[in-house]
């Protein structure tokens, strides 16, 4: 029995010609090299068993809102009958893999993200601004929150708490998912500005300052410290949440400043900074122990020197150490509160202690 005849392969450039046109046009002799030539030489935007660029695209994106719309698997892809179907539509065409297909579906869903991000905060600013204006108030944006400056995030709660009346009205005004805040939740960002700001304010100044001097350290915790223990608005909050906030913060004051007073750098740098002394520390146990290192550093540089450069070096050490700073040498920052229980400190000469 006589093996059956290959079938001949039938080439796709006969869709563009027929038979009588190319003998006419391309002298058609038996193969098809010749009318592939001349299509492509006339047609250089596709050629024969190719989908141009655009057309393959339009595929993909079909894909794409295909799995988008009705929820599909992305390895929908590798389905043989889901093949056969793409075959069948464009023969050319070639299926992207389903980790390619994720990536896209991750960008087109990102793109479209961010377009419903930018259309919803202009109408909203807008709406915002128009609300104010109505309500006799100054046009005030709301503040977003950066990463790496911690204070934003207290400046965008500070922001959105002055602004909850247009903001709510805005929102109310608004085709929008996002409800209003609650009262309960106005009050937890009230108690988490009332325990911040202090921090804010420390923020501030150490921020406009040139040159920082580390005898600035520990007063600093220290008086942070204090407006979390003695500050009347800290110590009565509301919430849950603020209380938690207060006591979580007071813990790590604590083990801040008990290894900070530890350092000798900083404990030296203090205790002979003419604001701080002993003042600043935050209980008597460290000054005194700030103290008793001073005076030993000082004994040790004192026997190196003569016996009368020694005598007046100690006499004037232990004036230093023994004296007072005044009211005019404290820190002192307009509008601020955190170096005022440390002045309160100054006038009754007593060092706070909170441990």
């Amino acid at each position: 029995m006589e093996p059956a005849p290959k079938k001949r392969k039938y080439s796709s450039v006969w869709e563009y010609f027929d038979l009588i046109t190319a003998n006419k046009r391309v002298g058609y002799n038996g193969n098809t090299s010749a009318m592939l030539r001349h299509h492509r030489a006339l047609h250089k935007d596709s050629s024969p068993g190719d989908s141009s660029s655009g057309e393959k695209t339009d595929i993909t994106e079909a894909i794409i809102a295909m799995i988008v719309e009705d929820c599909l698997p992305f390895s929908i892809v590798e389905g043989s009958g889901f093949k056969k179907l793409v075959k069948s539509c464009n023969p050319s065409y070639v299926l992207p893999t389903r980790q390619a297909l994720k990536a896209m579906v991750d960008k087109k869903y990102n793109e479209n993200k961010e377009k419903a991000k930018a259309t919803v905060s202009a109408s909203s600013a807008e709406r915002l601004s128009q609300v104010q204006s109505q309500m006799g108030r100054p046009t005030l944006k709301l503040i977003q929150e950066v990463e790496t400056r911690w204070n934003s995030c207290y400046n965008m709660l500070q922001r959105l708490y002055q602004e909850r009346e247009p903001v709510a009205a805005a929102l109310a005004g608004l085709s929008t998912d996002i409800s209003p805040f609650s009262s309960n939740q106005l009050n937890i960002i009230s108690d988490s500005l009332k325990v911040l700001a202090p921090f804010n304010d420390a923020t501030i100044e150490l921020s406009e300052e040139k040159c920082v001097s580390g005898s600035k350290v520990i007063p600093m915790l220290t008086m942070l410290h204090t407006a979390l223990v003695e500050e009347e608005e800290i110590v009565n909050m509301s919430t849950p949440e603020g209380i938690t906030l207060v006591e979580c913060l007071k813990k790590q004051l604590k083990e801040k400043l008990f290894y900070l007073q530890s350092q000798t750098v900083l404990l030296m740098s203090t205790m002979l900074d003419p604001r701080f002394k002993k003042l600043s520390f935050l209980s008597p146990h460290k000054a005194a122990e700030a103290e008793r290192r001073l005076t030993s550093e000082c004994a040790s540089i004192i026997r190196h020197t003569s016996v009368a450069a020694s005598t007046s070096s100690a006499s004037a050490s232990t004036s230093a150490s023994a004296s007072s700073p005044t009211e005019s040498s404290q820190p002192q920052k307009r509008g601020s509160k955190l170096w005022r229980r440390l002045d309160e400190s100054v006038q009754k000469g007593k060092t706070p202690s909170h441990l």
